[in-house]
């Protein structure tokens, strides 16, 4: 499970060996990544289309500007008409150039709008920022009376008179105060909401206006006419050309979709199929966890709980919502032993043709008993006790007795 590449395919061998899925579902899963590949690839391609058609309509934008404050085409055309004007020039000559000056210019509009919005931002602000100086008063005040609170807890029974009534007023100013300072005034949201809209339609309108000519009123020479126009030709010839396939990518992103849709409806029922086998390994451990329960000690009775995306063995108390941390070796080896005996009794029920029937346990006596020593079995089996350490070795070879019984007399 450290390497990568068997990381990968590690659910798709385990759901294969335990018949959760068969090779035509396999082949259905492998053909939705191949889907999804190629739908992923389609909606990057169409995200360069529309960032290189944006920088080609920024570029449309900035020559129709250049081009009409050159005069050489009316100010009152829109941007597709004085672009269509445009080519229409380079690929005809220029046969034809501005006629007619506007009556009022539209950056003239934008300019005076944009000088109001930034003078009610101004006064906003400023409101805004008398507000919060008034609270900064209140919030000196409200420190400055914070002792009251302390005397009255401390003299309130020492104090009588003009001093208790005196303390008193003190004491509803500071509530007055904090009362004050805890709330927030339907207006503060108000001006701040304000200022955000203001301050994006200022944004907006620059934008407009880095896009918008000023023409002057004065006469320009056809020469210098020609210079722009040439600029302005040579310029366009330099255009990216117009993409016509982000309609195509749509239709197939769109049929794809199509594709991919029914392919995961037919696994729809991989999921609860999954979940089902889980839940029927999980009984199959449970029944060696049962036979080793006095050699699990304080985890004899705890429940087996197979965690599929890690491929691990852990266990949990009766209706627990979460799982028991093991650190005993001794405990680690029957867990490990339990989910071998019973992950392998499961195979051999459902006859999985994916799966060598043997199995090999290396040195399972290895938490008992160094590779040194010379151990002797020769106790009595009366002096043996349930927590001896020989006890527990033997124990291993019980739970595999119990375990051979089940092919031994069903698959003869």
């Amino acid at each position: 499970m450290n390497l990568e590449r068997y990381r990968n395919v590690w659910q798709q061998v385990f759901d294969l060996a335990l018949g959760i899925v068969d090779f035509s579902v396999i082949n259905t899963q492998n053909a939705i990544l191949e889907i999804q590949q190629e739908i992923y690839k389609l909606e990057q391609r169409k995200k360069h289309l529309e960032k290189d058609a944006s920088i080609r309509d920024e570029q449309k934008a900035k020559l129709v500007k250049k081009a009409k404050e050159a005069a050489i085409i009316d100010e009152e055309l829109s941007l597709d008409d004085s672009f269509e004007m445009l080519e229409s020039l380079v690929r005809d000559g220029p046969y034809v150039f501005a006629s007619k000056y506007p009556l009022e210019q539209r950056s003239e509009k934008l300019l005076a709008e944009l000088d109001s919005l930034k003078l009610q931002v101004a006064k906003l602000q400023r409101f805004k920022q008398s507000y919060e100086k008034y609270r900064d008063s209140l919030r000196l005040e409200a420190d400055a009376l914070k002792p009251v609170t302390y005397i009255e807890q401390q003299f309130s029974d020492r104090t009588s008179g003009e001093y208790r009534q005196f303390l008193s007023s003190l004491s509803e100013q500071l509530k007055a105060i904090r009362s004050e300072l805890s709330n927030t005034r339907p207006f503060e949201y108000d001006v701040k909401h304000k200022i955000r809209e203001l301050k994006s339609r200022i944004k907006e309108i620059n934008d407009i206006l880095s896009k918008t000519p000023q023409i002057n009123y004065r006469s320009i020479p056809t020469a210098n006419k020609l210079i722009a126009f040439g600029e302005i030709s040579s310029e366009i010839k330099r255009l990216a050309p117009e993409n016509v396939l982000a309609n195509d990518i749509n239709d197939a992103i769109t049929e794809k979709g199509k594709e991919l849709s029914e392919l995961e409806s037919k696994l729809s029922s991989v999921g609860d199929k999954r979940q089902l086998t889980i839940d029927t390994l999980n009984e199959y451990i449970q029944a060696y966890i049962t036979i080793a329960k006095d050699a699990l000690d304080e985890y004899g009775d705890y429940r087996a709980w197979f965690d599929y995306k890690n491929a691990s063995l852990a266990l949990r108390k009766n209706k627990a919502a979460t799982t028991a941390k093991i650190s005993s070796s001794s405990d680690h080896l029957y867990m490990h032993l339990c989910l071998f005996a019973g992950l392998h009794h499961f195979l051999l029920s459902i006859d999985s043709p994916f799966v060598p029937s043997y199995l090999i346990i290396d040195q399972p006596s290895r938490p008992y008993f160094s590779s040194s020593g010379n151990y002797k079995y020769d106790e009595s089996r009366s002096a043996l006790t349930n927590k001896d350490d020989w006890s527990k070795v033997k124990d291993i070879f019980r739970l595999w007795d119990s375990f051979f019984s089940y092919p031994l007399n069903n698959h003869p």
